[in-house]
């Protein structure tokens, strides 16, 4: 949708229609110029599909998503390199992978929590995160998930 615009910022922006279904918003702002970002959806019940939804932005430095994601989150923020924090609001707990989710977010600081209660993996969700000093607290995690290299080059990890 707003693939490689000009687009900087957008006000609070709700996606979806209320319904039932999925909202697949994959690759929605994939390489744009994005900086700052609000999403939230017009019924709290209301699952998104974020594949690649934010990847390649490299000017975006905080994200407000308030929803609930649902299926693959992979590479939803790669190579956003100067993404600083996600404020709290993103639900992850019907995320099945979070494969390289956040990989390259060299800005990285802080999440605070990850839902991973129907997770099966995480490979590489935070690699080459070197400015995050502290792992998200891993709510419901899922018995059997792939954890394999899901904090590769984190050379600023701190705590656990």
């Amino acid at each position: 949708m707003f693939q490689e615009s000009g687009l900087l910022s957008t006000p609070p922006l709700t996606i979806g229609d209320g319904s039932n279904t999925i909202i697949n918003s994959q690759w929605m702002f994939q390489d744009s110029p994005i900086e700052k970002i609000e999403l939230t959806t017009s019924d709290a019940d209301q699952k998104v599909q974020i594949t690649n939804i934010l990847s390649g932005c490299s000017n975006l430095k905080k994200a407000k998503l308030t929803f609930k994601a649902s299926g693959s989150m992979e590479s939803a923020f790669a190579d956003c390199t100067q993404l600083e924090r996600i404020e709290d609001g993103l639900d992850t707990a019907d995320v099945t992978s979070l494969s390289e989710a956040f990989r390259a977010c060299s800005s990285l600081e802080y999440l605070r929590e990850l839902d991973l209660s129907s997770c099966t993996t995480c490979y590489r969700a935070f690699q080459n995160c070197t400015s995050l000093y502290s792992t998200p607290y891993l709510n419901n995690t899922n018995t059997g998930i792939n954890f394999q290299q899901m904090f590769w080059n984190c050379s600023s990890l701190r705590d656990l």
